[in-house]
């Protein structure tokens, strides 16, 4: 028997026997939003037919709790209906086909959700701008604000930042072949490109030269960036972020540390340091 714990809850070991087909079956409909316990509820009532809870509970060996609080679940889900028959309450499993509206429908719910998110971001702009002239901040004092993120989601975290806390340039000093083993060509090009040049934020880029970094080059001008080369004898793997105020230092290697830096001076150190390699720095 198999006990599986995939993203739902763990199904009861001892209720059923499971194939490797039922293993991918259960997968499949974990990964489509379904938990472990209602795919369960519903492949028995599917295999034993139209019956009441009760029933489906006795025939399946499924303790009647977990049968009544997946049922409502499933049937809010449209996988499940209701009819009554001679005064009892009948369910009955849909047709498998049925997952496919299931999917399309919670496709069509989060492309909704996207837009409103798109809606609300515009209007967010101003109020986090809003918000900014109307409360002190802790860098005006001059104090030095040093946060840390870790994985993959606090590396979109900071590269996210990194367009909402530019006004008119991104300024990136980047080990090219290091910095794309994480800031992978599906991020950069369906969302922080076209989010960058949506902002009409140009990005400067002082990169170690390389064949990827050379490859890259070749749509600066479609992209809004301007990438130049520097030294040979540059050799570095992190890479850094400038920003208005804010400096961003991240590795490419697990666990993707990121080390944001939030002060005036500091930021203005490094873009400094950064204009003077940039006008050594390789056109081509």
């Amino acid at each position: 028997m198999y006990l599986f714990t995939y993203r739902g809850d763990p199904i009861p070991k001892n209720y059923i026997n499971f194939s490797m087909k039922n293993d991918k079956t259960f997968r499949l409909l974990n990964e489509i939003g379904i938990q472990n316990t209602e795919a369960l509820v519903y492949l028995k009532l599917l295999e034993l037919g139209s019956l009441s809870r009760t029933d489906l509970a006795r025939k399946s060996k499924i303790p009647r709790t977990t049968v009544h609080e997946n049922v409502d679940r499933l049937i809010q889900k449209g996988l499940i209906s209701l009819t009554n028959k001679n005064g009892r309450k009948i369910l009955t499993a849909e047709n498998p086909n049925k997952l496919k509206l299931f999917v399309m429908n919670k496709k069509l719910e989060l492309e909704t959700q996207l837009d409103h998110l798109s809606d609300t971001s515009k209007e967010l702009d101003e109020t986090i701008k809003d918000i900014i002239e109307n409360v002190p901040q802790s860098a005006e004092s001059g104090e030095v604000d040093v946060k840390y993120y870790l994985g993959l989601n606090g590396f979109k975290d900071v590269c996210q930042r990194s367009l909402s806390n530019s006004s008119k340039e991104i300024l990136f000093l980047s080990n090219m072949d290091e910095w794309k083993k994480i800031f992978t060509d599906k991020y950069a090009y369906t969302y922080y490109v076209p989010e960058r040049i949506k902002r009409n934020l140009f990005a400067k880029t002082l990169a170690i030269r390389s064949k990827k970094a050379e490859e890259i080059k070749t749509s600066d001008r479609e992209l809004l960036r301007e990438m130049r080369f520097l030294p040979d004898s540059y050799d570095f793997d992190p890479t850094i972020i400038i920003n208005d105020n804010e400096v961003s230092i991240m590795t490419s290697s697990k666990p993707y540390t990121a080390v944001l830096i939030q002060n005036k001076s500091i930021t203005k150190l490094f873009r400094d340091v950064f204009n003077n390699l940039w006008k050594e720095a390789s056109i081509n």
